[in-house]
């Protein structure tokens, strides 16, 4: 049964796309680059955690998480206003000012997504970087966990779940406290973890890193 479409405006552009697609997805489609950090293209729906991927959307007053806004006919979204950008900007600097500044020492260095964000907009920490320190687990021999550096994307929980159906990981506490971790805290090595790495595989920062043999 074919899918019924709705026309969709991005950032002037007409495109035509499915009815039951995000506004993320219809940006792709229209070849317009919107920045994530929590969503990713292999797991399942969207949570809308990191706020990085905000759009305008004409007649809405409020800017929107394009990864799990829904499409409707006649949308007239804009990716790249002044008022986005500032708003990305400044969420980036949230997520910064709860980081450690040690990108030339980490693991993740010139292959992190946060990272490269971070110098696409310019950001600066607006209260000064995050403490080095959080929960440390190197009991793994297959990844290392350092939540010092978490962004609370979430992706290592949904990637453990809905592709290796493990359920390593769970959300912990609250608000900033909010962690990804194992049951109980325990160390990784104590789980039914099987090492399959998709955990460091899908972490957009160096929070969890494949625990090398040579260092």
């Amino acid at each position: 049964m074919k899918v019924a479409e709705v026309t969709v405006y991005v950032n002037g552009k007409e495109v035509k796309v499915p009815e039951n697609i995000t506004v993320l997805e219809a940006c792709e489609r229209a070849g317009v680059d919107v920045p994530t950090l929590c969503h990713h293209p292999r797991l399942g729906e969207s949570i809308g955690a990191c706020r990085v991927c905000i759009v305008e959307i004409e007649g809405v007053k409020n800017l929107q998480p394009a990864c799990v806004t829904k499409v409707r006919d006649g949308m007239k979204i804009k990716t790249h206003t002044e008022r986005v950008k500032k708003a990305v900007r400044f969420n980036l600097a949230l997520l910064l000012s709860e980081h450690p500044n040690d990108c030339m020492t980490c693991e993740a260095n010139g292959r992190c997504e946060f990272q490269d964000l971070i110098y696409e907009y310019n950001v600066e920490p607006i209260f000064g970087y995050g403490s080095d320190e959080g929960p440390y687990d190197a009991s793994s021999p297959a990844i290392i966990r350092d939540m010092a550096k978490c962004i609370k994307c979430q992706r290592c929980v949904r990637a453990c779940s809905e592709l290796q159906g493990m359920y390593i990981y769970s959300m912990t506490e609250r608000g900033y406290k909010t962690l990804p971790m194992t049951p109980f805290e325990i160390p990784v090595y104590e789980t039914e973890c099987t090492s399959c790495g998709q955990c460091a595989l899908f972490c957009p920062t160096g929070a969890i890193v494949e625990n090398s043999a040579v260092r």
